[in-house]
């Protein structure tokens, strides 16, 4: 269970991170190239992100106590890879704007598989 702590304290520290992107228009023009006018829409996302990073890193700080929880955030994260690609179809995001944060995404959810698993990571 050990080896769930560094995914998943990653994972949390990413959806901290997109909560501070998604604080103002400014800033998510800046680093996703969307313009964004309903500022109060901004808010409630970046509490979304914040809370729910929170509770993940809560879960990294004590992985024999919450590792079963695992599952959870991988679904979490497909959840968001699922609402990305829906996006794309939608023709909401070009694919300049869907890479990274698929890859991110898909990438957090592979490793935290293989340490649950007990392999360590994927390259071993």
């Amino acid at each position: 269970m050990e080896k769930l702590r560094t995914p998943l304290l990653v994972t949390a520290i990413y959806i901290l991170v997109l909560g501070f992107l998604t604080l103002s228009p400014s800033m998510v023009r800046a680093v996703f190239g969307f313009t964004v006018n309903d500022r109060g829409l901004l808010l409630v996302l970046s509490a979304a992100f914040w809370a729910s990073g929170i509770v993940l890193a809560g879960i990294a700080r004590d992985p024999e106590k919450h590792g079963d929880l695992a599952w959870a955030v991988m679904v979490y994260l497909l959840i968001f890879i699922v609402f990305l690609l829906w996006g794309r179809v939608e023709r909401l995001y070009s694919i300049r704007h869907l890479a990274i944060p698929l890859v991110i995404d898909a990438g957090l959810v592979v490793w935290i598989w293989f340490a649950r698993k007990g392999g360590g990571s994927p390259s071993r």
